[in-house]
Parts: structure tokens; sequence; C-alpha cells
């Protein structure tokens, strides 16, 4: 397999920083020649993917609590219906 070369210097060592560009509110990662520090790529700072699999899980929890609540409502419901035909 190929090793990335640099696009300026054809160096093969590379360093990652953290980086904010100029009127952003989020960082992103960016790759960088380690010799000549021409910029090679940008990634997301954060995983997100990672963070789509944690918000689904929520989801996932909140729909069996909405679920659960339901069915606590509805036992409910028929007790009160028992009481007022009485």
């Amino acid at each position: 397999m190929n090793r990335p070369v640099c696009p300026k210097c054809e160096s093969t060592r590379f360093k990652n920083a953290e980086i904010t560009p100029e009127g952003s509110n989020y960082k992103l990662s960016a790759t960088f020649c380690a010799d000549c520090g021409a910029p090679f790529g940008l990634m997301d700072y954060f995983n997100i993917g990672k963070l789509v699999q944690h918000q689904e899980k929520q989801i996932i929890a909140l729909q069996n609590d909405v679920t659960e609540i339901k069915s606590m409502l509805d036992r409910l419901l028929v007790v009160l219906n028992r009481k007022n035909s009485q």
C-alpha cells in the first residue's frame, strides 16, 4: 500500500492539530506535513458517527419510557373507569 505524500515537499511525515477556523464555533482536526507545514487534510473534531449512535440509544430509551408511561396511564384509566361505574 502506498503511503500518503505531501503534495508540496513529498515528505511522508505528518502531524495532527486541533484548529478553530476564524469566525467558526466548531473545532476541526487538521493534518499537516511535519516537515513543511502544508495542510494535508481536515476532519470533524468530534466523531459524528459515535455521537449519532449515542443519540439513537437515547431516543430508544425515551421511546421505551413513553411506552411504559402510556401503559401505566391506560391501567390507571381502567381503574378510574371501574370506580366511576360503581
